[in-house]
């Protein structure tokens, strides 16, 4: 509707004139348009919304009708990740900011799109530009999208699973991702399968980055997230902050650990910084060369009060540490008899000594309560010590058993600056070396 000036005036944005009986002045004519325009434009609004019938016995229609909602939702009456949506009146075209309410027919299984009034399929993204996950859309619940010019947005949804910036996925079970170098995607495929499915999105990863770079999308809402890796040679990753109560559950090759191998050049094979909650990691080998004073090139680093359990595990050469725990992380083993095995030469660099276990600032290793993991150690070279803390640092490493002592050359220990290292009553010798292991009282190092 447009402005429809006083009849017979030319000038289309001329303001109307009251009549003045007492000065001879003659009042604007009001066009028919002026009138019955209006009125039809209050009365369509009402009936797009169709929350009521027009009529004259309530004049609080037009503000009930806006009130509603009613013009911008409609509910999803589309297929598996294709949502359809038919809004009155039908827009024209889409346009930047348009917000589109809807409640959701279907689970999503992965990358959606949002078609209104067949206008076409747009892409539903997450902030960043990337295609939704599993679940992000839940049935039944009510989910707001808004327009980008391009894609649409989850805005807000009352199922808290839509891809909202700082909103992750509650989940109400636990899920499963799939990796596979040889032949997932992190472009094409969803990561919920481990092997591809011809003609859907279904397929695993490539990467066990990408595979972590969903963990912070869901809260686990006292469920699991497995991280599902197959044999391969795979880069170095890291972990993910994890929202809510669960566990994220990494599995590789628990058989043969070495069959997943994670290699980190010129960086940490597996970094696990503020995890903000447990991760389990069973069945995979870990390497690192080169130097980086950033990380340190180890084997793998818990920082930031992380929470680590190792499985079967292998750990091999390395030029900082193998094993690094610092800034109130825990390290511990999932169960008793788990296998680390340890092997190669530990160098150590400015960052780190060579040792197979550092613990510092805070840093606890301990084993598991019910029993600790069984050592088998291959050759192995350690420049530092086998354990070493220094600066509030403490190793309670108990292990059920140790295999392969005499392959081991280096100090069996360094302690030192208010950290300890507990053998559990085993002794000066109960960690493998051909050096003796050395404390510093003085500065508060204590062997026990």
């Amino acid at each position: 509707m447009q402005y429809n000036q006083p009849y017979g005036v030319s000038d289309p944005n001329a303001p109307y004139i009251n009549g003045n009986p007492s000065t001879g002045t003659p009042g604007s004519i009001p066009p028919a348009a002026s009138i019955e325009f209006p009125q039809r434009e209050i009365i369509n609004l009402i009936a797009d919304a169709g929350l009521v019938a027009p009529s004259n016995n309530d004049l609080h229609q037009l503000a009930r009708s806006v009130q509603s909602h009613l013009l911008v939702s409609d509910d999803d009456v589309g297929t598996v990740n294709q949502l359809q949506v038919t809004m009155t009146p039908a827009p024209p075209a889409y346009f930047k900011y348009m917000m589109v309410v809807c409640k959701v027919a279907i689970d999503n299984t992965g990358p959606s799109t949002l078609n209104c009034n067949a206008l076409g399929p747009r892409p539903i993204v997450h902030f960043d530009g990337s295609g939704l996950s599993k679940n992000e859309l839940r049935a039944g619940s009510i989910t707001c999208f808004e327009y980008d010019g391009t894609n649409f947005h989850a805005v807000w949804s009352t199922a808290g699973t839509a891809a909202m910036p700082g909103m992750p996925i509650y989940l109400l079970g636990d899920i499963a991702i799939y990796v596979n170098a040889s032949t997932g995607s992190d472009t094409l495929y969803d990561g919920t399968s481990a092997t591809v499915t011809v003609g859907t999105v279904h397929g695993p990863f490539q990467t066990i980055q990408h595979a972590c770079d969903q963990v912070p999308l869901y809260n686990l809402n006292n469920h699991n997230i497995y991280i599902n890796v197959a044999n391969g040679g795979y880069s170095a990753f890291v972990a993910r902050r994890m929202n809510g109560s669960g566990t994220v559950i990494m599995v590789g090759n628990t058989t043969t650990p070495t069959s997943v191998m994670v290699t980190g050049t010129n960086q940490t094979a597996a970094m696990f910084p503020n995890t903000g909650g447990p991760y389990s990691v069973d069945g995979f080998g870990f390497q690192s060369s080169g130097s980086s004073p950033s990380d340190a090139c180890c084997c793998i680093t818990l920082a930031g009060g992380s929470q680590v359990a190792l499985g079967n595990i292998d750990l091999g050469p390395s030029p900082g540490a193998q094993v690094v725990v610092g800034q109130s992380s825990l390290l511990s083993n999932t169960v008793p008899n788990v296998k680390w095995t340890l092997h190669g030469t530990i160098a150590g660099n400015a960052m780190t000594p060579g040792a197979a276990f550092y613990a510092l600032t805070g840093g606890l290793i301990q084993s598991n309560a019910n029993g600790g993991p069984a050592i088998v150690c291959g050759t192995a070279s350690y420049a530092g010590a086998f354990v070493w803390a220094s600066s509030q640092g403490n190793i309670e490493l108990a292990y059920s058993s140790l295999t392969g002592a005499g392959n081991v050359s280096g100090q069996r220990f360094n302690v030192s600056y208010l950290s300890i290292i507990s053998s559990s009553g085993g002794g000066l010798n109960y960690f493998p070396g051909t050096v003796a292991g050395a404390q510093n009282n003085a500065s508060g190092g204590f062997y026990a």
